[in-house]
């Protein structure tokens, strides 16, 4: 799955910065599921991968 997604961020919002890179090697099953459900949605890379706006409950 983060292998998937890692691909439609680059497309989508070009080469990732580390940072990225960090938060989707940190994250569990169901964060990556929730932001591969938001990727199409998302105005900025950073929109998407907050982590006070992308928190699961």
């Amino acid at each position: 799955q983060i292998t998937i997604l890692r691909r439609l961020l680059i497309q989508r919002f070009g080469d990732l910065p580390n940072w990225a890179q960090t938060r989707l090697v940190e994250a569990d099953t169901s964060q990556i599921k929730a932001w591969s459900e938001q990727i199409l949605e998302a105005t900025s890379l950073e929109a998407l991968l907050d982590e006070s706006a992308t928190q699961q409950d």
